[in-house]
């Protein structure tokens, strides 16, 4: 491994990329980690699960609400393949948050769901590559 410590925390470059714990650097996308120390891809599934039973709960329309679901199904799907892909994860949980957050606010339910699901995105960044 052609790599160079660089503190105290484990940050190395490698290959002109910077792995800083938390942090992986490569070219000029940065991928924050978080701690998912313990967090097994059935803690994420879990979690999913819970922003699908929210769902209902939160003022968004069922149009609405549909979209939002086959994308958190989309992400549980790819979550449970032998090899799953990071971007096909994150990608559409992200897409979630962000209709959830313009159909309705960051009010009541749905900022719960919001919160549950930037856990999630957390997660899925450490757990899947």
């Amino acid at each position: 491994m052609n790599s160079r410590k660089i503190n105290n925390k484990g940050a190395y470059i490698e290959n002109s990329n910077v792995n800083g714990g938390e942090s992986y650097i490569a070219g000029r996308d940065i991928n924050r980690r978080g701690d998912t120390s313990g967090i097994s891809p059935k803690d994420f599934q879990s979690i999913l699960s819970q922003v699908l039973s929210e769902l209902g709960k939160a003022n968004i329309s069922k149009n609405d609400q549909d979209v939002i679901k086959t994308n958190i199904d989309l992400a549980i799907k790819q979550s449970q393949k032998s090899s799953p892909k990071k971007s096909l994860i994150v990608g559409p949980l992200t897409t979630a948050m962000e209709l959830i957050i313009q159909a309705s606010g960051a009010a009541g339910a749905a900022y719960n769901i919001v919160q549950l699901l930037q856990k999630a995105i957390t997660y899925a960044q450490g757990l899947f590559h």
